[in-house]
């Protein structure tokens, strides 16, 4: 199968992309607000990423949500082994990743793209089956909701600390 993997071009020269594919607006300032997550990536190391999962998703017997949960956990790991940590920002970079890759199989089986609703909340499923499976190691930022100065920066805290 011949996948076609699209992604923004962010910058003239095509080194970063936008991959923010399936993503829900979320509601701030008690709902009158909405913003969408959106993320850049260098251009090479997310075309990396894509094809270690697509890698790891070939040694599956077939495609779907069991072979990309565990294509998803592969690069985690890899990444926990790497740098002790998974940001939670790397590990929407995994995912936006898997996204575009779910989004390219459903364009090359039968020729639309992948349901906007049905990405959103598989997205949201790998990302919480991600948190069950690396609670201390996926660190957040925390702010100081007290601080005058909203660039102030993010304290890096482990999620298990959250919860």
């Amino acid at each position: 199968m011949k996948l076609i993997i699209k992604a923004e071009n962010v910058d003239a020269p095509g080194t970063k992309v936008y991959i923010q594919l399936f993503t829900r607006p979320i509601p701030l300032y008690g709902g009158t607000v909405e913003a969408t997550s959106r993320q850049m990536a260098d251009t090479t190391e997310f075309f990396a990423d894509v094809e270690g999962l697509i890698s790891f998703m070939h040694k599956s017997p077939e495609l779907g949500k069991q072979s990309s949960y565990d294509a998803l956990k592969n690069s985690c790991t890899k990444h926990i082994q790497q740098y002790g940590r998974l940001i939670d920002t790397d590990l929407d970079m995994y995912l936006y990743c898997l996204m575009h890759i779910v989004n390219a199989v459903d364009v090359a089986c039968i020729g639309k793209n992948f349901d906007v609703n049905k990405g959103a909340a598989l997205f949201q499923e790998m990302k919480e089956a991600m948190y069950e499976t690396f609670p201390r190691y996926i660190f957040v930022n925390r702010y100081n909701p007290l601080s005058p100065n909203p660039f102030d920066k993010y304290e890096l805290v482990p999620l298990s600390e959250l919860r």
